[in-house]
């Protein structure tokens, strides 16, 4: 059985990965990250009690038929931020899943995994210039994102990329 699901997920990543969605291997901000020229920043707020290891991004292309698919390696756990680079300018930026390195993969908006996994309500967000772009709160007990940006993790955000922060302005929210 467990061949079964293995060799499933295998022709999806494949069929994926041949219609332009497999993953990018993207950046999440560290002390000693630069951010380059046509780079922005998001903002994810993490809270609950699962350990993440990887976030999943998507954003649409051209025209939004086919998406780029971003995996961050964010080792976190408990509440934090995390800052990710991103590429401007994205359409349609997403929050698709993430993995808990002690549970194995959690795939949400996925036929696959429906019934076993329940799917996390997000926005997507157009990042058009650079800044810095707060795109929510993902709670990890109930799966959900909250939009709403709360003022200990911003300030948390100042504090902990205050030098990766500095040349940037905030686009979709006020510190």
């Amino acid at each position: 059985m467990k061949k079964k699901y293995q060799s499933i997920l295998l022709t999806i990543s494949i069929v994926l990965t041949l219609n332009g969605c497999g993953a990018i291997p993207s950046e999440s901000i560290t002390p000693d990250t630069i951010i380059e020229k046509n780079t922005s920043v998001v903002l994810l707020g993490i809270k609950g009690g699962l350990m993440i290891d990887n976030l999943y991004f998507s954003s649409a292309k051209g025209d939004r038929s086919t998406k780029s698919v971003f995996n961050y390696y964010v080792p976190i756990d408990t509440y934090d931020i995390v800052a990710l680079k991103v590429p401007t300018p994205q359409k349609s930026y997403e929050f698709g899943s993430f993995r808990n390195g002690a549970q194995g993969s959690i795939f949400f908006r996925s036929e696959y995994n429906r019934n076993k996994y329940k799917p996390v309500s997000s926005k997507p967000l157009d990042i058009n210039k650079k800044g810095i772009y707060f795109y929510g709160i993902l709670d990890t007990d109930l799966l959900l994102i909250d939009q709403e940006p709360t003022k200990e993790l911003l300030e948390k955000a100042k504090t902990k990329y205050k030098e990766q922060l500095k040349d940037l302005k905030p686009i979709n929210f006020k510190w």
